[in-house]
């Protein structure tokens, strides 16, 4: 199996960080590694992709998302700048981010391409999103509100979502994604109001510095040009 080395420049002497290797993530084989089980788990899984090699291009990554839940990811020293735990992160820095979600509102008060996201991941209900339906990218140019209308970076993000938002896709609900549905939100998963939580935004969320947004277009005096966005 592949272990994971946070924070660790191993004994090449050629290696060299002033901050001890902090962000520093590798990956070491070690035959060894891991329980019996464990390491069938993951033969298992490079055996479905080979098999379906040919119909199934990806990986998905199923092996690094394996071995990234079940690594315990505790420091090789204690003053090692990537002491992360699993219960809290560097600094309890999972707990402060939690937080900081909490007294804003929870998840359900996610911006809209927030919203979007944690609904591929499955912790948020597509039907509560704002639509973004596939067939807008079918209008013809001679229409006042077409997609070549739009300034380009937003057209880039919507053109994919919009196509997931169309086929309602959901990732593989993980033990992961049910413990994150309990975490993010205020309350229980199952008794959120969705239909409410569609109009909901944090004000953390919602302001744009020195932007002032009038119906679909965005200007920014300061910098004396005009650009097509999303009001």
């Amino acid at each position: 199996m592949w272990k994971l080395k946070v924070a660790d420049g191993g004994n090449n002497p050629y290696i060299y960080r002033t901050n001890l290797f902090g962000g520093r993530q590798t990956w070491e084989f070690d035959p060894d590694y891991g329980t019996p089980e464990e390491r069938a788990e993951v033969e298992a899984a490079r055996e479905n992709f080979w098999k379906n090699r040919y119909q199934v291009k990806f990986s998905s990554d199923l092996l690094w998302r394996m071995q990234v839940y079940i690594e315990p990811l505790m420091p090789q020293r204690s003053d090692d700048p990537g002491n992360y735990r699993r219960e809290g992160g560097r600094d309890n820095v999972c707990v402060r981010g939690r937080k900081w979600i909490h007294d804003r509102g929870g998840a359900t008060f996610s911006a809209s391409w927030g919203k979007t996201w944690i609904s591929i991941l499955g912790f948020f209900d597509w039907s509560r999103c704002n639509p973004m339906p596939p067939e807008f990218w079918l209008f013809p140019s001679f229409l006042p509100l077409n997609p070549g209308k739009l300034w380009s970076y937003i057209l880039v993000v919507f053109l994919p979502m919009s196509y997931l938002y169309g086929k309602r896709f959901v990732g593989p609900i993980t033990p992961l994604i049910l413990k994150l549905r309990e975490e993010l939100f205020l309350q229980p998963f199952n008794e959120i109001n969705w239909k409410k939580a569609r109009h909901l935004c944090a004000k953390a969320c919602a302001g744009l510095s020195g932007l002032k947004r009038k119906g679909t277009r965005m200007f920014a005096r300061e910098a004396n040009m005009k650009q097509c966005g999303c009001g």
